[in-house]
């Protein structure tokens, strides 16, 4: 009776060990803005004397930050933009523009980032979002630059910073799917 038990106990235990590590591994929700993107970089430029409004074609990739779970990194020619507190939205993904604090250069000129709710995902202003529907990423933030010249007079310059992006259509023969077509 008592080898019975035991070899029922050991069965168990068997059993339940073996479906320890069968859960799925969630998938990255990042995964979905990861690529390359064709699109836009919008700027009004404002300081005392006048406003002006810039608009030029750009290419900027997305990548997962890989020390972050909850963050995607922007690489805009040699500029970085952080995307933190990643979170999931009914169509897409949803994020907010790192803020910080940098100097330009030597002259004590010092830029300050902060991310703007400008885009509408479900209701809701957001600093970025990527619409999974429409294949595009788009966000906004401030930038304020600080000059102090010569005579130690401050001024700062302000700007609203607007980028858009369609990820990059890719047609390729090698993938596995029979229409060899594919979002980078």
């Amino acid at each position: 009776m008592k080898k019975l038990l035991l070899l029922t106990l050991g069965v168990i235990l068997i059993g339940f060990t073996s479906c320890i590590g069968d859960e799925e591994e969630k998938a990255d929700i990042r995964d979905q803005a990861v690529g390359a993107y064709n699109g836009t970089l919008e700027v009004l430029y404002a300081d005392s004397y006048n406003a002006l409004y810039q608009s030029e074609s750009i290419n900027f990739t997305v990548s997962k930050d890989e020390n972050n779970a909850s963050s995607i990194n922007i690489h805009i020619d040699n500029d970085l933009v952080k995307g933190v507190k990643v979170a999931g939205a009914s169509n897409g993904i949803t994020f907010d523009v790192q803020n910080k604090t940098q100097d330009v250069d030597n002259d004590g000129v010092q830029e300050e980032i902060v991310g703007e709710d400008y885009f509408e995902l479900d209701g809701v202003k957001y600093e970025g979002a990527y619409e999974a529907s429409y294949k595009r990423l788009s966000f906004a933030m401030s930038t304020t630059f600080t000059v102090i010249d010569e005579y130690g007079n401050v001024e700062e310059v302000a700007t609203l910073i607007v980028v858009t992006g369609k990820k990059k259509y890719v047609n390729n023969h090698n993938d596995d799917d029979d229409d060899g077509e594919h979002y980078d």
